[in-house]
């Protein structure tokens, strides 16, 4: 893509963002014309991504960024100024000059300078080409603030997609033991049982209910911070996450190395990284011209008033051109800091890729081990758990099982059922975080 077509789209999508904030300020503003008010919104991850980045102020000021590099660029495209300087000298002090008392004549002097450096030494196309690469790193910068802020939310929704899920198994959990415990107070009516099995299934139905409270919390805790990260307050702060954990099938990854070139290739950090030296390239070559000495020609009018003398008044004009002696101060200092700034820069370039490659490999150790525990183990052992609570339990209800090997049962399938939901909003976080480690979608 063209610098000129990058700009286009990030313009485009910057506007389309604040046309999504103008939208929904305005419907949390006029409640009476919104056909959801008497209900939680429904928040898909597309739409909180999009409010989230319509609504964030961090990402305003970071497009404030871009635009002040715009600005750069067209500081350092104009040309300089000409000077016009007026003045007028021998003027008597006292009477006027005659032949008796001469002096002067008074003279107007009209001058008109124009520095010449600028376009001779090339200090105006140094200056444009470091700005213009300063706005190419302003955009890359403001690119990988996007892609963070991305990661960011997609997180935050499958929290509360897990938060959810989790509530859903406690309330169940809790039913399953109410249930148990009935059949306990049947066993016991007809003497098949002893009374203290309905204290134990009472105990553990209050643990379930006390269980499911933690939970509500533990959503309410997760639906405020995916509230907060897309800027909503007060009511606007209660919706309904729309979505599920289901994974289905996901593939591998490609390999570490096959990643590593594309995170290299489509990190706009990265890229920001690159921009960053090829500016302090730049600079060095500003500094360098800076070196050159000031050059400016001067066309000078003058105007002398002599008929106080006898002699009519005289025109004349002059030319000059002015240049500095760079004997002491050819901006050393200066370059020899923009040398320094360039072999910083790529230093710091190096260690960003070391620190990168160090991030991918995280990220894809993450989603392989939540790929394999959500795909086989997880699974696998929920099947299982399920398999021996339905048997002990239907055993129990027919005299065959105790109780305490019911309770049991039941207690390894709701950790299992537990640890599938983690697995599967790990996996589910794990692909997040792989794509925005890489910088585009390598898992769908």
């Amino acid at each position: 893509m063209t610098p000129h077509g990058s700009r286009s789209s990030a313009i485009v999508a910057l506007a389309l963002l604040l046309a999504l904030r103008a939208r929904v300020v305005r419907a949390s503003q006029d409640p009476a014309t919104d056909p959801t008010r008497d209900r939680p919104h429904v928040l898909t991850l597309a739409l909180a991504i999009q409010e989230g980045l319509a609504s964030d102020p961090r990402v305003g000021a970071e497009a404030e960024s871009v635009r002040q590099a715009e600005a750069d660029v067209r500081t350092a495209s104009q040309p300089p100024n000409p000077s016009l300087s007026f003045s007028r000298s021998l003027v008597p002090f006292g009477s006027a000059f005659t032949p008796d008392r001469q002096g002067g004549p008074t003279q107007l002097d009209v001058e008109l300078s124009y520095p010449l450096d600028w376009i001779v030494f090339g200090k105006r196309g140094a200056a444009v080409s470091s700005a213009s690469v300063g706005l190419a790193q302003a955009r890359a910068a403001f690119g990988d603030f996007l892609r963070q802020r991305r990661s960011e939310i997609a997180v935050a929704f499958v929290d509360v997609l897990e938060a959810r899920d989790l509530l859903d198994l406690a309330r169940q959990d809790a039913t399953d033991l109410e249930r148990l415990q009935a059949i306990a107070q049947q066993r016991v009516a007809v003497g098949g049982a002893p009374a203290v099995e309905v204290d134990r299934t009472a105990v553990a139905v209050l643990e379930a209910r006390r269980e499911g409270r933690r939970r509500e919390a533990a959503l309410r805790v997760a639906r405020a911070t995916l509230a907060a990260s897309l800027g909503r307050t007060g009511a606007d702060a209660e919706f309904e996450a729309e979505g599920d954990l289901g994974v289905g099938t996901p593939g591998a990854s490609p390999d570490v190395a096959t990643l590593l070139l594309l995170a290299e290739k489509a990190r706009p950090d990265m890229l920001a990284r690159r921009h960053a030296v090829d500016r302090a390239a730049a600079d060095l070559h500003l500094a360098r011209s800076q070196a050159w000495p000031s050059l400016t020609s001067r066309v000078a009018y003058s105007r002398q008033y002599q008929a106080s003398l006898g002699f009519p008044d005289a025109t004349s004009y002059g030319f000059g051109l002015d240049i500095a002696l760079p004997l002491f101060d050819r901006n050393q200092g200066g370059v020899g800091k923009a040398a320094s700034a360039q072999a910083q820069t790529e230093l710091q370039l190096r260690a960003a890729l070391l620190a990168l490659g160090v991030e991918v490999q995280q990220a894809a150790s993450e989603y392989a081990v939540a790929r394999e525990a959500a795909l086989s183990e997880d699974r696998a052992q929920l099947e299982a758990a399920q398999r021996v609570r339905e048997r002990v339990e239907k055993a129990y209800e027919l005299g065959g099982r105790p109780l305490l090997e019911v309770l049991d049962a039941q207690r390894v399938y709701r950790e299992a059922a537990r640890q599938s939901t983690s697995g599967r909003a790990a996996i589910l976080r794990a692909i997040h975080r792989l794509n925005a480690a890489v910088g585009q979608e390598v898992v769908p």
